[in-house]
């Protein structure tokens, strides 16, 4: 059972009763010195927006993004120099999956279980940022869940074919090495119950982050036979050296919970990048 744990209330209302207190100080110490009333109003004021979680969410809010003339993906690395990988690096995610080699890849072996989590909007996507000991080992080696994040439409395409959404799970293992799972959504009439309750408790951009029990094992397919390829961040800095796994079958959200997501999420996909030499591996199931 999902439960919903709203952080902001008692936050706002200590931030607020502070915020009087130093305003009404200011004024008492001003009411003496006439031409310093305007400047204790401006500071006041401005102190006020700098420590209120709505000028958090705007500092939090990344300086790319998916559109408008400057910051498109295409000019991502004129950004910032540390975003160099973006426009020269050779072994960018995401890809179109076309031509793969099968082989007996090692099953993918997920411990996930409910466990505390925040859900917040960030760096253009829906994101649930994950607590507790949720693994995946592959081949003995262990990576621990950190965050889920939501992208719409797909950013991977195979054979040709685009998703209307696509969740990635962010892993790291304990030499710092990330591991991204990807699955991919369709529509279809009836979603699971769990992903209606994420999907209606999601934030508006730029506001508090809403605090949950969540079970990430709902987002994912029965059958995990997936695609292997190394990569990278799909966003800036677009940090190469990242592990692929993509699963074959998705998982389904109504189009209700699709429309849900639509108010919210605008286009955050990074086109397919260029394969080059590498070589995409796939299961055999």
């Amino acid at each position: 059972m999902m439960k919903v744990i709203d952080f902001s209330h008692s936050y706002c209302i200590l931030i607020i009763d502070f915020l009087y207190i130093l305003f009404y100080l200011m004024l008492h110490i001003s009411s003496k010195l006439p031409r310093l009333k305007m400047r204790a109003c401006a500071l006041a004021t401005t102190f006020a927006f700098l420590s209120s979680p709505m000028h958090a969410a705007w500092a939090d809010q990344p300086n790319w993004s998916y559109d408008g003339e400057y910051n498109h993906f295409d000019v991502w690395a004129e950004i910032e120099p540390g975003y160099q990988d973006c426009a020269v690096g050779t072994e960018q995610s995401p890809i179109a999956i076309s031509y793969t080699e099968e082989a007996d890849l090692p099953p993918l072996e997920f411990a996930y279980r409910e466990s505390p989590a925040k859900l917040t909007f960030q760096n253009h996507a829906i994101e649930v940022l994950m607590s507790g000991r949720n693994t995946l080992t592959i081949a003995g080696r262990e990576y621990l869940l950190t965050k889920i994040v939501l992208h719409s439409p797909s950013e991977h395409v195979v054979k040709g074919v685009f998703y209307v959404g696509e969740i990635q799970f962010h892993h790291v293992d304990v030499s710092g090495k990330r591991l991204i799972t990807a699955v991919f959504i369709e529509r279809k009439d009836e979603g699971a119950a769990l992903v209606g309750a994420l999907v209606a408790n999601i934030p508006m951009p730029r506001t508090s982050p809403v605090g949950m029990d969540f079970d990430p094992s709902v987002l994912l397919p029965a059958k995990r036979g997936y695609y292997a390829y190394s990569g990278s961040l799909t966003t800036p800095p677009c940090t190469e050296g990242v592990q692929w796994r993509v699963l074959k079958n998705p998982v389904y959200f109504t189009n209700q919970q699709m429309q849900s997501i639509a108010q919210i999420v605008k286009r955050n996909a990074r086109l397919p990048q260029p394969v080059y030499s590498r070589v995409i591996q796939e299961t055999k199931d």
